[in-house]
């Protein structure tokens, strides 16, 4: 159950990615790669650092005992809340068509024409 909470909130950086990459593949590119550098970083040795190799420890896949303590509870929930602030972020910021004043930047009606919060385009 814990194993599950912790890799439902880091799939939350992935969220952003299919907003930005307006596709399926940006996300599981990302996803993809992230296990591939879970392994890589936790063979090291650094896994206790990197948000998405704290999980596999934790479940015992490395062979050893682990702890799953706060600091390692921590940079995952960061993880995760950076991913959906930077999601909610581009939903509200990015590919916006409205100028400053409310008017869309290629609509071919005047200003007058437009009636209260509705715009062509």
């Amino acid at each position: 159950m814990i194993v599950t909470i912790l890799t439902i909130v880091l799939s939350a950086p992935g969220a952003f990615f299919a907003s930005f990459g307006r596709e399926y593949l940006a996300p599981l590119a990302f996803i993809v790669l992230m296990l591939i550098f879970s392994q890589i970083i936790a063979a090291i040795g650094y896994g206790d650092y990197f948000p998405w190799a704290i999980p596999s420890l934790y479940i015992g896949l490395a062979g050893e005992e682990y702890f799953l303590g706060f600091f390692r509870v921590l940079i995952i929930l960061l993880t995760g809340l950076l991913g959906i602030i930077s999601t909610v972020f581009w939903w509200i910021f990015a590919d916006q068509h409205l100028k400053r004043g409310g008017k869309p930047a290629l609509c071919p009606l005047p200003a007058e024409k437009h009636v209260q919060n509705i715009h062509c385009c």
